[in-house]
């Protein structure tokens, strides 16, 4: 609500120079809103890639903590459980991987009620991932944004449209694809 406040006064004093995008205050300003966030919660959909630093935590039966980290390769290593490939996985499905993996090693670990170990996993920081802002940009160049991130987070980035672009027409593009 604070920063809509902030965009309409901006939005008024700004009327008499001429007409602007609504929003482009936003971008000339300093603000930590859209600030790469490396740490924070993500949803069971979040894909995992290299970097990405995950906690795992055992207890009941045994009372276990292991700070693990994707490789490059798309691996973790848990002790005593072995290396698990995770890359592209959703943390949803790593959670199922791990029931499987997990219950091998540690007899309790099993879904239901009748469990006596359970385990929790959280990604606990986030990889960065290089994104390229071209077009009608401020600052048109690549910029690290958290994995998270949006294309909103991205034009921030970049310093937000210049005032012949347009918050209307913005492009994703994956591997030459537009998403």
């Amino acid at each position: 609500q604070a920063v809509r406040d902030s965009l309409r006064a901006d939005s008024l004093a700004e009327k008499d120079r001429g007409l602007n995008p609504f929003g482009l205050a936003l971008f000339r300003r300093s603000t930590s809103l859209f600030a790469r966030a490396l740490a924070g919660p993500v949803d069971a959909n979040y894909r995992l890639g290299p970097g990405d630093g995950l906690v795992l935590i055992l207890t009941g039966d045994v009372e276990l903590a292991h700070e693990l980290v994707v490789t490059r390769e798309g691996f973790i290593a848990i002790p005593q459980v072995g290396q698990l490939y995770v890359s592209n996985l959703t943390l949803g499905q790593l959670e199922d991987l791990l029931y499987t993996r997990l219950g091998r090693v540690y007899s309790g670990v099993r879904r239901g009620a009748g469990a006596t170990t359970r385990f929790n996993v959280t990604v606990a920081r986030l990889r960065t991932v290089q994104v390229f802002v071209t077009g009608d940009v401020a600052r048109p160049g690549s910029y690290q944004i958290s994995a998270a991130g949006t294309a909103l987070s991205a034009l921030y980035a970049a310093g937000g449209p210049t005032e012949n672009g347009s918050f209307r027409h913005v492009e994703i593009r994956r591997g030459g694809r537009l998403l």
